[in-house]
C-alpha cells in the first residue's frame, strides 16, 4: 500500500512557495476535503472556484463577479495575504492567452508568500509557460486509513436503514478494507453497498461479493484485471532455483523481515516457449505468498490517439500501487515495446518516440 500522506506532500508544497499546484486526480470532493485539511494546518484561508459558483472562500458566500475565470483570477490577484485558492475543471481554459498571462503574473506575486493555486483537473495539461512554476501532484488512491472510516460509516448507515444483520466478526473488518483497496472513495462506497443489499447481511460473503464487483469495475475502466490466485507451486514442474528463492525471499515481506531491514522483492523476469507454465509461475507466486494477484493487459495498453497510453499506464499503475504489497503480473511484456517498422497509424506511444527503439 502507498504511504503517500497528501496532507503532509501538499503542504510542504505550500510552504515551499510554489505558486502553481497542478492535482491529477478524478476524486475532487476528497481533493477538497484535503485542501481544507491543510488550509487549517496552516492556518490559511480556502477559496474554491467552479464556473458554476464563481470564486467564494469557504463556507462562505460567492464573491461577485467571479463566474468567468479570468474575472476569478483578477480577483485573486486584489486578494492580500496569504491564502489557498482552489480552481475546479480550471485545464479547459489553460489554452487560452489571457488565461495563462493571469497566471503568469499570480506566480510573481506569490513567490514570497505562502499563497497558492491549485488547479484540479483528472488530466496533466499544464502549458508550457507555466512548467517552472507549476508543481504537479498526483493524488493517489485511498489507503486503508481513508477507507477504515468510510467502511465503518456504510455498514452503520446500512445496518440502521435497512435492518440488517452484521454477522462480520470485528477481527473479519480489516479483511473487509483492504478489499476496496484500488478504488475510490465513491466507488468504495458504492462497491460496498451494492455488496452488503445484494445479501441483505454483512458476512464472510460480503469480502467475496466486494472482490468481484472490483474485478469487474477496474476491468471495464483500464487495463489491469484482478484475478484469484488459485495455482500453488506443487503445479508447477521443475523450477527448483525459482521455488527456493520465492522461499527464502517470503521472509522480507513479514513484519519482522520489515522490521529486520529486509529489502522486498522487486520482481522477477520469466521468460520461454509458450507452454512452459510462465502464466503458472505468476499465479502460484501470489498463492504461495498470499498476495493479491492483478493481470496487466498489454494487448490494451496501447492506443492509436496520442497521450492514451501514457494515461492508461499512469492509472493502471495507480491502482496497483494502491493494491500494493501485491503480485502485479505482466503477461507477454514484449507488446509494450512495438517495433520500430510499425506504421504511424498504430499506438500512441510509439508516435511519441515510445516505442523501444535505441
Amino acid at each position: 500500500m502507498s504511504d503517500q500522506d497528501p496532507r503532509r506532500e501538499l503542504a510542504l508544497l505550500v510552504n515551499s512557495a510554489y505558486p502553481i499546484i497542478y492535482m491529477e486526480t478524478w476524486e475532487e470532493a476528497r481533493a477538497a476535503a484535503i485542501l481544507e485539511d491543510v488550509a487549517e494546518d496552516l492556518r490559511v484561508p480556502l477559496y474554491a472556484w467552479a464556473v458554476t459558483t464563481g470564486l467564494a472562500r469557504a463556507g462562505g458566500a460567492p464573491i461577485y463577479n467571479t463566474h468567468e475565470p479570468a474575472q476569478a483570477l483578477a480577483t485573486v490577484s486584489t486578494l492580500t495575504g496569504d491564502g489557498l485558492f482552489l480552481l475546479k475543471d480550471f485545464h479547459k481554459y489553460l489554452d487560452q492567452d489571457v488565461i495563462v498571462r493571469k497566471l503568469r503574473d499570480l506566480t510573481q506575486e506569490f513567490r514570497r508568500e505562502r499563497r497558492s493555486v491549485i488547479i484540479t483537473s483528472p488530466v496533466v495539461n499544464i502549458p508550457i509557460e507555466l512548467e517552472k512554476d507549476a508543481a504537479r501532484f498526483s493524488l493517489g488512491l485511498p489507503g486503508e486509513a481513508e477507507l477504515r472510516p468510510l467502511t465503518a460509516a456504510t455498514v452503520r448507515e446500512l445496518m440502521g436503514k435497512y435492518h440488517l444483520k452484521n454477522e462480520l466478526h470485528s477481527a473479519q473488518m480489516p479483511a473487509l478494507v483492504r478489499s476496496l483497496r484500488g478504488l475510490t472513495l465513491d466507488e468504495a462506497r458504492r462497491i460496498l453497498t451494492q455488496s452488503i443489499l445484494e445479501k441483505s447481511s454483512l458476512d464472510i460473503g460480503t469480502i467475496e461479493l466486494v472482490h468481484e464487483g472490483k474485478t469487474k469495475l477496474v476491468k471495464d475502466q483500464g487495463v489491469i484485471e484482478f484475478l484469484k490466485p488459485e495455482a500453488a507451486l506443487g503445479s508447477v514442474g521443475g523450477l527448483g532455483r525459482l521455488k527456493g528463492w520465492l522461499e527464502k525471499r517470503r521472509a522480507a515481506l513479514s513484519p519482522e523481515g520489515a522490521r529486520f531491514g529486509l529489502d522486498p522483492p522487486k520482481g522477477i523476469l520469466i521468460f520461454g516457449v509458450q507452454g512452459c507454465g510462465k502464466s503458472l509461475c505468476a499465479k502460484a507466486v501470489a498463492r504461495e505468498w498470499n498476495l493479491a494477484l492483478l493481470k496487466f493487459d498489454t494487448s490494451r495498453l496501447l492506443e492509436k490517439y496520442i497521450g492514451e497510453s501514457e494515461k492508461n499506464l499512469r492509472k493502471s499503475l495507480q491502482v496497483a500501487e494502491a493494491v500494493a504489497p501485491a503480485v502485479l503480473w505482466i503477461d507477454e511484456i514484449e507488446k509494450m515495446f512495438p517495433s520500430a517498422a510499425l506504421s504511424s497509424d498504430v499506438d500512441g506511444a510509439s508516435r511519441c518516440g515510445c516505442s523501444g527503439r535505441s
